[in-house]
C-alpha cells in the first residue's frame, strides 16, 4: 500500500519527539500516514 515506511521508535533514544521536533520531521518526510505512540500531536503539528 505504501511505497516507504519511515519507522522511527522512541525506544532507539528514549525519548518523544517534542512540538517543534514533530513538525520539523513530518514537514521533512511528508507522510501519507503517522502512527504514534508516545508523541502528543498538537494543532501545530496537525496544521503544519
Amino acid at each position: 500500500m505504501f511505497d516507504e515506511v519511515v519507522y522511527e521508535p522512541w525506544t532507539s533514544n528514549g525519548e518523544r519527539f517534542y512540538e517543534d521536533e514533530m513538525l520539523e520531521n513530518l514537514l521533512r518526510v511528508q507522510p501519507d500516514v503517522l502512527i504514534t505512540e508516545l508523541d502528543r500531536i498538537t494543532p501545530k503539528v496537525l496544521n503544519g
